[in-house]
């Protein structure tokens, strides 16, 4: 099994190292946060500093160690991390094959690695430079660790440290602390058991306060830690903790706003921070108090909410969050093999369930392990690298269930494979993608989920930034042809297969060559480039980036009344970039009688001006184009009393539900069509 695994991460890498995210990191990732605390480790400080200090640490002083190692490979240690990572998915494949050995034998524990190995999200992971990988390696050698009796006090207590690095990678899995001291009460033996129950709890707890004091030592301090690594609204907070965001995450995925799994409803996070009001920091205690008093409201919407977070959660669809999986499959035929399908895996696991031989060899054990992970991922709000964890376990119960049904078939016992078959095939359809419709309704889903929008705009543009980054150091490649080739692959993609058309403006780097790309698209595609530049404004009502994007175009276009409209837009939304404010300052004066204008003035002067908001909102929805006033919907509902906040949130909600299933059209200005008409 070892020599299987080994040739599928050296085919899967040679396929991936041709991506330009192989040995690079981008901004605009979590990554980076690991990248350069590790950087700062390998140079010698102790506190792995990084640009956000939200996450927990373990990771980057685990990835500063490979690039401490890796020193005599500056330019390649990226990379080579992401080997070292690929190796360490070959024990893997050796521990699920052991695991599913010991449960169901042999035949069943090769079925199991053969599945693990062969499953596209698992081989995505391993390639990723994030915690979650590390973290499904930490905790598969625990449970290995912890198949011995009570005799075996060292093993016992090193799985009680190797659950540590798991806790201390993602905190969530703290939730299966209980289900291995109910493995402890489990074994023979009395005061022996006691003993090395309590053995194990003070070798876990004794293993996981370095994180404590770590991030005690470190983020206590404002003077200690990066200026701006933490945000304001975290100032006053305990920093004995493994992870300073774990009470707002828990915020966010449980408050009533989230719709939609993940990045599909971004608001949900706004929302969950302003329910702290500023009084105090965030805390479990005071997140805890905030869900009680969210279910007492509308206790049930708030159970349809847990219900489509548990929809989500084991959805066949990989929610992205950083990278995204559909974007990695078109480098690599692994990830597209008929095995790299969640829902597959689930239901094959589930049917072991309903065959006598497989429901004995996966243990009660196994089947908590698995059923804590997916618990910590639905608690949050729901990606698809938060259940990663699960893989080993899914792949030992399908692989004892696949071992079961052919065993019962070659006896010529048929009904519990029939029935080990049919909740396969039904469970693949009820979590297969698109979601079907009586579900959505029954649970109150807006957005018609399917693979297609799993292709996120931002997903183009970050990888066409990291085009451009590499072309910028080579001879080889022309930066403004890298780019072209991506604005156009997003261009070329028909609604269905990709319903939001985007340009990468996104990054900074690409502002250098943003100008002269219009201008040249603008030759050949004149109307292409803004209606693109408009869906991406729809899609995106909060951002500054797409009305920078109008702007620009527009003025290449002659429209220069328009352009000064989408540039004040962008700066409304970030005063801060000063090439919003030169780009307007060099447009023509606006003219008195433009309203809009005029009301963008006053909020740009006055950022809580009620009025303004409200009134811009109106104006937006009466000239058909009401996406436009998101952005002021979301102020307003910081703004007022209770009850008007109330109302503004409930019209801004209905706004992003109509936004996301995209019954908006894109706003045209029929003055830029004939501008550009005949070009």
């Amino acid at each position: 099994m070892v020599g299987i695994a080994v040739a599928v991460r050296l085919l899967y890498l040679a396929q991936i190292s041709g991506m330009p995210y192989f040995d690079q990191v981008l901004t605009a990732f979590d990554q980076i946060n690991y990248h350069k605390g590790a950087l700062a480790l390998a140079a010698g400080d102790w506190r792995a500093p990084a640009p956000n200090e939200l996450y927990a640490p373990l990771y980057k002083y685990l990835l500063g160690v490979a690039y401490w190692a890796f020193g005599w490979a500056t330019d390649l240690r990226v990379g080579l991390a992401r080997i070292l990572q690929l190796a360490l998915g070959v024990w893997v494949s050796w521990g699920v094959f052991r695991l599913g050995k010991a449960c169901g034998g042999t035949v069943a524990g090769v079925l199991a690695s053969l599945l693990y190995t062969t499953f596209g999200p698992a081989l995505y992971q391993e390639g990723l430079l994030l915690r979650e990988f590390p973290s499904t390696a930490a905790l598969l050698g625990a449970v290995l660790l912890a198949r011995h009796g009570p005799a075996a006090t060292d093993r016992w207590l090193g799985s009680a440290g190797m659950l540590a690095v798991a806790c201390q990678l993602r905190p969530n899995l703290l939730l299966l602390v209980p289900v291995f001291l109910l493995r402890v009460r489990a074994l023979p033996g009395g005061r022996a058991r006691a003993r090395l129950a309590g053995g194990w709890l003070a070798a876990f707890l004794l293993a996981i306060l370095p994180t404590l004091l770590r991030n005690h030592l470190a983020l206590a301090d404002p003077a200690r830690r990066p200026e701006g690594s933490l945000p304001p609204a975290y100032e006053g907070m305990s920093m004995l903790t493994l992870e300073p965001q774990g009470p707002v995450v828990l915020a966010v995925g449980n408050h009533p706003a989230n719709i939609a799994p993940g990045w599909l409803h971004a608001s949900a996070q706004p929302e969950a921070l302003r329910a702290y009001g500023g009084v105090e920091p965030p805390s479990y205690g005071r997140t805890f108090s905030m869900i009680l008093d969210w279910a007492a409201e509308d206790p049930a919407g708030y159970l349809r909410l847990q219900a489509r977070k548990l929809v989500w959660t084991l959805w066949d669809g990989e929610v992205p969050d950083n990278h995204c999986f559909q974007l990695w499959q078109e480098f690599s035929f692994l990830l597209r093999l008929p095995t790299a399908h969640f829902a597959l895996l689930l239901a094959l696991a589930v049917a072991a369930l309903f065959l006598p031989d497989a429901r004995a060899a996966v243990t009660p054990f196994l089947w908590g392990c698995l059923a804590a992970v997916l618990a910590g991922a639905w608690l949050a709000y729901p990606v698809g690298r938060f259940r990663a964890p699960t893989y080993p376990f899914l792949a030992v119960a399908a692989g004892a269930a696949l071992h079961a049904a052919w065993m019962s078939l070659a006896l010529r016992r048929w009904r519990r494979p029939l029935a080990g078959a049919l909740s396969t095939v039904v469970l693949v359809r009820l979590l297969w993608v698109p979601t079907p419709d009586w579900i959505r309704r029954a649970l109150g889903m807006p957005v018609v989920l399917t693979r297609e929008i799993l292709l996120r705009p931002n997903d183009l543009g970050n990888i066409a930034f990291a085009y451009f980054d590499v072309a910028r150091d080579s001879d080889r490649i022309d930066p403004l042809l890298a780019a072209e080739w991506f604005w156009r692959r997003a261009w070329n993609q028909t609604p269905r297969e990709f319903r939001v058309r985007t340009i990468p403006a996104g990054a900074e780097p690409l502002r250098e060559i943003y100008p002269q790309l219009v201008r040249r698209l603008l030759r050949d595609e004149p109307r292409l480039v803004l209606d693109t530049s408009l869906r991406w404004e729809t899609h995106d009502p909060y951002g500054a980036g797409p009305h920078e994007a109008c702007a620009i175009v527009l003025s290449g276009a002659g429209d220069a009344r328009c352009a000064r409209r989408a540039a004040m837009r962008a700066i409304v939304r970030n005063p801060d970039n000063e090439s919003f404010v030169r780009f307007a300052a060099q447009a023509p004066p606006a003219d008195p009688s433009d309203e809009e204008s005029s009301l963008l003035a006053r909020v740009r002067a006055d950022a809580s001006d009620a009025g303004a908001h409200e009134a811009l909102a109106s104006l937006y929805a009466e000239a058909g184009i009401p996406h436009r006033g998101a952005f002021h919907l979301q102020r307003l509902a910081t703004l007022g009393s209770e009850a008007d906040r109330s109302v503004w949130r409930g019209r801004l909600s209905d706004l992003e539900c109509r936004v996301r299933a995209s019954e908006l059209p894109a706003d045209v200005p029929t003055t830029w069509i004939r501008a550009t008409a005949g070009r």
